[in-house]
């Protein structure tokens, strides 16, 4: 009897020895999925309401990104993301790249973080935050846009450092004649006459602030002709409304530049936003509001309406719903 109850407990034992082991393993290592499919309709003067991906400009997406504890705080990272339209199934802009919007590898640890391949722009990164709707990109844009760095880059270098007292440093360099990624089908790469971009990243309770500087060799973007593009913004949290402002100099004489300031408000469900931009290059003035109201944590319904001065003027409205998973 003492015997099998002996050989009870060390089955039992080894049971759970064989059920913890995966565990272990998979608490060293995780794979995420996550998305975003955002769709409605949309008007432009002249023209009557089309169905159109994410009217709000907060584009549709999926990827994968995971780490791996490679032990002592170190981890190997990485993340691929590709953009797609939610009405047709297409990539973003029928590129032949899947993973056209992020595709990286990478490490980080007690140093920061070290990452390799297509990622954010630095002058991106540093700018989209500081906007209370995505849907500023086309709506306020006029050469204006996010910033002056593009918002992608291929073949980026790019570095990451630990938080010091909430000052965070980003650096980032293509190397001189690296390729970009597949720009049109066929299958083709462009040349990538380097560039190099720093950022400083400040927040602290309901402040955030951001500076960031983008040089570009000649034809890097197009819209650039060689020369540096500056951009500094900033928000604070007030708690029931946010306010945001920024400043953008584009590279390049008349590529665009100028200032923004927005708020957005926070009433439970509801958080309404109104910004507005002027460009002084092209002298083009252009505001938007909007609002979204969340279903849950995960799908919200919205609406935006945006207009420029440019020419005519251009009034541009979009209605959809959005879910992140």
């Amino acid at each position: 009897m003492k015997k099998s109850l002996f050989v009870g407990k060390v089955l039992a034992a080894s049971a759970a020895v064989a059920l913890a082991i995966p565990a272990v393993a998979q608490a060293q290592s995780s794979v995420t999925m996550y998305g975003l499919a955002n769709i409605g309709f949309a008007k432009v003067t002249g023209g009557n309401f089309q169905m159109a991906d994410a009217p709000d400009g907060s584009g549709s997406r999926w990827g994968v990104r995971g780490s791996e504890d490679l032990g002592g705080g170190l981890k190997a990272n990485f993340n691929f993301e590709a953009g797609f339209s939610s009405e047709t199934g297409l990539l973003d802009n029928s590129s032949p790249a899947l993973f056209q919007r992020v595709s990286y590898v990478g490490m980080s640890g007690g140093f920061g973080e070290v990452r390799l391949g297509r990622q954010y722009t630095v002058g991106f990164a540093g700018s989209i935050w500081a906007m209370p709707a995505t849907s500023v990109s086309s709506i306020l844009g006029a050469g204006l846009g996010f910033n002056g760095a593009g918002s992608r880059s291929s073949s980026q270098i790019r570095y990451i450092s630990p938080s010091f007292g909430g000052l965070t440093l980003h650096v980032a360099h293509v190397l001189n004649g690296d390729d970009t990624a597949a720009v049109a089908a066929p299958l083709t790469l462009a040349a990538n006459p380097g560039q190099s971009e720093l950022g400083l990243l400040f927040a602290s309770g309901p402040f955030t602030a951001n500076f960031t500087a983008s040089s570009f060799r000649t034809g890097l973007p197009s819209a650039n002709a060689g020369g540096t593009a500056f951009g500094l913004n900033g928000s604070y949290n007030f708690g029931a409304a946010t306010v945001q402002a920024g400043y953008i100099d584009r590279a390049g004489s008349g590529t665009g530049k100028g200032a923004f300031i927005g708020v957005r408000g926070n009433f439970g469900a509801f958080d309404p936003w109104f910004q507005v931009a002027r460009n002084t290059d092209t002298k083009v003035t252009a505001f938007e509001f909007g609002s979204n109201y969340a279903l849950s944590k995960r799908t919200r319904l919205y609406g935006v309406v945006g207009r420029n001065n440019a020419g005519a003027g251009t009034t541009t409205i979009g209605i959809g719903a959005a879910h992140s998973f």
